[in-house]
């Protein structure tokens, strides 16, 4: 069976009923998966990327549009601390967010904890070196550390 620029307002699709193809962004809305999904192969999220200026202010804010945020420094030479801070715009129960950073530039880069916006065990420090990461999953209201890794 082959459904062409069709709608299904409402139902239920029975179990391996789509074998293969794409489905587009926002093409299904208020849904709901029964009992669990496999995802064969390699789950890919959307990439963001924020490149961050070192001048010690927490002027660089990260509204995330993807689960995945690559971040660099700017690397002009400022000779500060980058500060990052959080934002919750658009975001919904149960969001993840994971920040790697990718560049090698001298300095660190800081994620501020912030009251009711980001809970973590104290400000986040992204070393100069490449690869550190931290997670985040929001809550609804806040989002909050799972997990970091320094790995540079």
């Amino acid at each position: 069976m082959d459904i062409l620029d069709a709608t299904i307002a409402t139902g239920d699709i029975a179990a391996d009923t789509i074998v293969a193809g794409n489905i587009a962004a926002g093409a299904v809305a208020n849904s709901e998966l029964a009992d669990s999904i496999a995802i064969p192969g390699i789950f890919t999220l959307g990439r963001q990327t924020l490149t961050v200026t070192d001048d010690g202010v927490a002027n660089d804010t990260l509204t995330p549009t993807s689960s995945y945020v690559e971040l660099a420094q700017d690397a002009t030479a400022d000779g500060t601390t980058p500060d990052v801070v959080l934002d919750e715009t658009g975001m919904t129960e149960g969001n993840l967010l994971i920040v790697v950073r990718i560049d090698a530039n001298a300095g660190n880069v800081t994620i501020n904890e912030s009251d009711g916006v980001a809970e973590s065990a104290g400000n986040i420090t992204l070393s100069a070196g490449q690869f550190d990461s931290v997670s985040y999953i929001y809550t609804g209201t806040t989002w909050v550390q799972i997990a970091a890794s320094e790995n540079g």
